[in-house]
């Protein structure tokens, strides 16, 4: 039997289906627009506001005019957790230009449960994109221009690994498909820069914030395959994931093979500051 789930779709309440759920996904979409993903805990939507920040600056940038508020958003963000009796929870909101060149909404909410102690034991195991192909400072906005990054993450699946990492048309570690990357190199903290073609990743900037308050030094520089195959750690990071070490990188383990020291001195800050927030009236 199709479970039905309740959707905002501008602004309406309406019942849809997982098949007909997939018609507002990212990569089902054509033209201009741009996506969020978020988490909620024990019913709080983490990081809310900087999503939304994210969300309208993203709009602004493709000059995609809306009547839409942040404070009206946020009314449908929680509403869909709760039309589905929902507490941790995946959520996507998705605006977008129809053939009509109409502004639409729509926010979508799911059971989510975070990966396991053992997976972030385990770690990821990633590869790296033989393929040159992300433009330095294009990917300032998270747009619903998809595609090409869900068909690289596929074809990673399918070969076994659980993320891959895009290179830059200059040759240099940008992102991966759905992540930001950090290596640990001597105990100071490495990521790609904005200028690369990364995402601003809402946990990256996260991560940057809670190294600085751990004494961590953070540098932000160009990096490629070979610099990052040599790091004493590395880890990915998005909303759904938070932090997730990575253990190996194509068939090269990292470090000992385990979650190093300075990624659990962030994974454990990161899940205070989770706890702290889903405790918050």
């Amino acid at each position: 039997m199709i479970q039905e789930r309740w959707v905002f779709l501008d602004g309406e309440e309406v019942a849809s289906s997982p098949i007909s759920i997939e018609e507002f996904s990212p990569w089902a979409l054509k033209g201009r627009g741009v996506f969020e993903t978020m988490r909620s805990y024990e019913g709080k939507i983490f990081l809310l506001k900087e999503h939304l920040e994210r969300f309208f600056q993203g709009l602004k940038s493709l000059k995609m005019k809306t009547a839409y508020t942040p404070a009206k958003v946020r009314t449908y963000l929680y509403q869909a957790l709760r039309s589905n009796n929902l507490s941790d929870a995946r959520i996507r909101l998705t605006a977008w230009c129809d053939n009509h060149k109409r502004v639409r909404l729509s926010v979508i909410a799911w059971p989510y449960k975070s990966p396991g102690p053992r997976q972030y034991r385990r770690g990821y195991q990633v590869s790296v994109s033989r393929q040159q192909w992300i433009a330095p400072q294009v990917h300032a906005i998270k747009s619903i221009d998809y595609w090409p990054y869900l068909k690289a993450y596929h074809a990673a699946r399918a070969r076994g690994f659980d993320e891959v990492i895009l290179l830059n048309t200059h040759g240099f570690v940008a992102e991966g498909t759905r992540s930001n990357i950090f290596v640990v190199d001597k105990g100071s903290l490495c990521t790609p820069p904005l200028s690369s073609g990364c995402l601003d990743g809402v946990t990256r900037r996260g991560v940057i914030k809670m190294a600085g308050r751990l004494k961590i030094l953070v540098l932000e520089k160009n990096l490629l395959p070979r610099q990052v195959s040599q790091a004493d750690e590395i880890f990915l990071t998005n909303s759904l994931i938070g932090i997730m070490p990575v253990t190996r990188l194509r068939q090269k383990t990292i470090g000992s093979g385990v979650m190093g020291p300075v990624t659990a001195r962030l994974l454990k800050a990161y899940r205070e500051q989770v706890h702290r927030g889903a405790r918050k009236p």
